[in-house]
């Protein structure tokens, strides 16, 4: 345990750079929308986009994490460690999450601190439009965050597995796997669809298919990881 956890705080610290430009743009941004946009649209719309934009940008950082290890010749160190090789990859995965958490939790404070002031003729109708409470908005956006960063950052540890287990070709094969996981991600939507419809919500069903699929390539991507990865 105490290896599993100094692999994640080395993670946490080969991605310190970027995760800190990163928060500190959000809360530039994030202060800056607080403070002189009047408009509560506009401004909920830029506190919000750190969260878009990381989004994507994690599985993006992820996938350059595993690759630096090899690239840098560390890859026999770190795998030397007396800790699972699934447990290293893991580790990666979750320090990238805790990123995308602190980055989310920025954005959603600024969201609140908007939604604080006097609304304005726009948000008072917003709500109304999808049926939505102030609470329940914000539940929501939560979901649709999370399942979709665990969904991407799934396919993406089912992406480095899979380099490992074929010989040629890795980087052909690992773009198919990247294509065809959204693909097969979009069959089990609808198989959800038609499993939970009668009883579940629309969002509800795309939010769980999302979490299901994500932790589906997780454990995928650390299978190989522990059965491929050698020394």
């Amino acid at each position: 345990m105490k290896a599993f956890i100094a692999l994640y705080i080395k993670e946490l610290k080969e991605n310190k750079n970027l995760f800190l430009f990163l928060l500190a743009g959000s809360v530039g941004l994030d202060v800056w929308a607080l403070w002189t946009v009047e408009t509560q649209v506009l401004a909920i719309l830029l506190c919000g986009l750190p969260a878009l934009v990381t989004m994507f940008l994690l599985p993006f950082l992820l996938a350059s994490s595993f690759v630096s290890e090899w690239r840098a010749n560390t890859n026999q160190l770190l795998l030397s460690l007396p800790v699972r090789t699934s447990l290293v990859g893991l580790a990666k995965y979750l320090a990238v999450l805790s990123m995308g958490i602190v980055l989310y939790a920025v954005a959603a404070g600024a969201v609140y601190g908007v939604l604080m002031r006097s609304p304005d003729a726009t948000m008072q109708q917003i709500p109304n439009l999808f049926g939505w409470t102030k609470a329940n908005a914000f539940t929501t956006s939560v979901l649709i965050y999370f399942s979709y960063l665990f969904l991407l950052l799934g396919i993406v540890c089912g992406m480095e597995g899979i380099k490992f287990a074929v010989k040629r070709f890795r980087g052909l094969v690992a773009a198919g796997f990247f294509v065809g996981g959204l693909y097969l991600y979009s069959q089990i939507v609808g198989v959800f669809f038609q499993i939970l419809a009668p009883e579940w919500a629309g969002g509800m069903i795309v939010v769980s298919s999302s979490i299901f699929s994500g932790f589906l390539y997780l454990g995928l991507g650390l299978f190989l990881f522990e059965r491929y990865v050698e020394l």
